[in-house]
């Protein structure tokens, strides 16, 4: 893909589609003359201007200028309010029954802490002081991770029915969400998940000869098998969940994005996702899969449209975040609306962070509001994304990944900005395509918008 810039204003030009032009502030999906486009300076490519086109005259500059300075209409997220949590994620365990090879926590899912199993003697208080904070109409998020979680279901259970009775009392919206490795789903687990109306995510990053090779026992025994027979009596209760998902890591020993999106495919779930592990710096194969990426969801589009586009997890949240034209200040609301307790109960800015003392928050029921107030600031100042013209839909990026990456959390990682720049221009041109057959706008011309409201 060619990309070319003119401040904040960016064209899209891709062999065999129309060219697409994407407004950086205002979250615009528009269409480009080429005249317009030529006008533009080349960033991220090699490829020479193409003398068969039109001299750009000065109305088309004028033209072009003219939306550049738009006045910015879109919203943005609310700022956060110190300590004021939406979201909290629980580390149930921090033991894990599997040893896959790029595990971010440890190796063993301990974060280099082993611990079985959370106390709830400790957690349903420490929960509380988030609840009571609450207002009437709310959502929060309760995600359970591990370790596995599911080594400890009846925690699960017991934290999940504390929630939902104190939404009941103060009237706020409770959502669970849990990421589990799928094999461990007995009838006893059905049972609580279609309870408290869950979104399961399992994690299985391909068919059995990747998945059984990268995500294997503690022994090294396979256990793909095992995921595939959880996730059919998952499907089979679906109805009672909120959702059903799947999630595959991929490093430079998984580039087999195809075959996981075989596998996905002939799943009866609900979404799909793709995440470069956390831990990989190797470039090059952050390059292929970012290329691996944009062919799959290319193909995505040619079978089943924007609503097969919308299973994967990353276009779904970009198509919602074009249609409202709400800029993003944060990749995520580590530290500001959401925050990690570990099975410890020590409190840390997100899941990655977990076991590093420089980024500890508190512990039980304290919280230092020096630490909290240092992340209030939105991510795209912090990481200094003033100038990426994606940086209103990126939010900045991760935090775990720039500090992994450069020794930084505000330095930002290139080859994560890179891969995620692509990953939003390959979006915003099937966006195009999604909504021109929509609208039905014709031939090409000057400008012509297909977004927002």
């Amino acid at each position: 893909m060619e990309i070319r810039r003119f401040r904040d204003i960016v064209s899209l030009e891709k062999p065999g589609n129309a060219l697409v032009g994407f407004h950086a502030r205002r979250l615009e999906v528009a269409e480009l003359h080429p005249a317009m486009s030529q006008l533009m300076s080349l960033s991220f490519s090699n490829s020479q201007q193409d003398s068969s086109l039109p001299n750009p005259s000065a109305e088309t500059f004028k033209q072009l200028q003219q939306w550049e300075q738009e006045p910015t209409e879109v919203r943005h997220l609310p700022s956060p309010n110190l300590g004021r949590v939406r979201s909290i994620t629980l580390n149930v365990t921090q033991i894990c029954n599997l040893h896959c090879t790029y595990c971010a926590a440890g190796g063993d899912g301990t974060f280099g802490s082993p611990v079985q199993k959370m106390s709830l003697e400790k957690t349903l208080p420490q929960l509380m002081q988030y609840l009571e904070k609450l207002e009437e109409g709310d959502l929060f998020h309760i995600n359970f991770l591990g370790g596995e979680p599911l080594l400890y279901p009846e925690a699960v259970n017991a934290v999940a029915q504390f929630v939902d009775e104190r939404a009941r009392t103060k009237k706020f919206l409770a959502k669970f969400v849990i990421t589990t490795n799928g094999t461990l789903i007995t009838d006893r687990v059905i049972e609580i998940l279609c309870k408290h109306q869950m979104h399961v995510n399992v994690s299985i990053d391909g068919p059995a000869t990747i998945n059984d090779r990268v995500r294997p026992g503690k022994s090294g025994q396979g256990v793909t098998e095992r995921v595939l027979a959880g996730l059919k009596k998952l499907s089979g209760c679906k109805s009672q969940l909120s959702s059903l998902g799947v999630t595959g890591v991929f490093d430079r020993n998984n580039l087999f994005l195809d075959e996981a999106y075989g596998l996905y495919r002939d799943l009866n779930v609900d979404w799909y996702e793709f995440n470069f592990s956390h831990t990989e710096t190797d470039l090059a194969a952050s390059k292929v899969f970012a290329e691996k990426f944009e062919f799959l969801i290319d193909a995505a589009f040619a079978w089943g449209g924007e609503a097969e586009v919308r299973k994967f997890r990353f276009y779904d949240l970009l198509f919602s975040q074009l249609d409202e034209q709400i800029q993003s200040e944060n990749f995520c609301g580590a530290g500001k609306s959401l925050i990690m307790i570990d099975a410890k109960n020590d409190v840390y800015p997100c899941p990655w962070m977990v076991g590093d003392h420089d980024e500890k928050l508190g512990e039980g029921t304290y919280l230092s509001e020096t630490r909290l107030a240092k992340l209030m600031k939105p991510l795209i100042e912090l990481n200094d994304c003033r100038e990426c013209w994606a940086r209103f839909v990126c939010g900045g990026g991760c935090m775990y990944i720039h500090k992994h990456t450069t020794g930084s959390k505000h330095q930002k990682s290139e080859a994560f900005c890179e891969r995620t720049r692509q990953g939003i221009a390959a979006g915003i041109v099937l966006y195009f395509r999604s909504r021109k057959s929509e609208n039905g706008i014709g031939s090409p011309i000057l400008k012509e918008t297909v977004s927002g409201n």
